[in-house]
């Protein structure tokens, strides 16, 4: 399976994964979720292309389109959102902050 980063955001969503994208251990288990996913699939490749279609067109980071999405019911952050408002879709996956670039001068 490919894990790009429209793949990591639906895994995240289904899952309710608030763990660190980046971080080696839930890298890990994107993989293998996704492996997982695509090797049951008796058409692996077309199932791999539709998560990222999914996450490119349907499951976008600030504006879900939920009402829209195949996988809605199976959603664990739709339904932790439907619990409870406050608790947002789109807080997953967890929004890294990036270090500050720092400036050298010579």
């Amino acid at each position: 399976p490919l894990v790009d980063g429209n793949v990591i955001r639906v895994l995240s969503r289904l899952q309710a994964l608030a763990d660190d994208p980046k971080a080696a251990a839930t890298i890990k288990t994107h993989w293998r979720l996704a492996r997982a996913l695509v090797e049951s699939h008796k058409e692996p490749s077309s199932l791999n292309q539709a998560l990222m279609e999914l996450g490119a067109m349907v499951c976008t980071p600030t504006t879900p389109d939920c009402a829209a999405c195949p996988v809605a019911a199976q959603c664990l952050a739709l339904k932790q959102q439907a619990a409870d408002p406050a608790q947002l879709v789109t807080r997953f996956p967890t929004k890294v902050v990036k270090a500050a670039v720092r400036k050298q001068t010579l």
